[in-house]
């Protein structure tokens, strides 16, 4: 959430009111509270991520989980592109569009590959 506002240039008071939080709450979970499920959903949305991919599976508790699995490549490129201020509406759907498409080649090659 840090790295959005920053991006972005704009303050935590702006950032609480495009999530529909209030400013008190961005600052308790920047002091290390969590939030209640309302705010983290409002939050993943507008951070642009997928809400389980901060959610542990309870079948294997959080010391056996190993690593945190990265968010999928398309999501993360789409927070990217979201967060670009150099770039307008226009040219971030234009790239994300061609992105996209690139990447499903990929994994349509890697699962081909791995039916092999």
């Amino acid at each position: 959430m840090e790295d959005r506002v920053k991006n972005d240039h704009i303050s935590w008071r702006t950032a609480a009111g495009s999530i529909g939080v209030s400013p008190s709450l961005l600052t308790r979970l920047r002091n290390g509270q969590r939030p209640d499920l309302e705010a983290f959903a409002a939050i993943t949305r507008w951070l642009g991520h997928r809400a389980d991919d901060y959610l542990i599976d309870p079948r294997r508790g959080p010391e056996n989980s190993g690593a945190r699995p990265e968010a999928p490549l398309e999501s993360s490129v789409a927070a990217l592109l979201r967060a670009r201020s150099d770039l307008n509406e226009v040219d971030k759907t234009f790239l994300h569009s061609i992105l996209s498409a690139g990447i499903q080649s990929v994994q349509q090659r890697q699962k081909a590959e791995d039916d092999q």
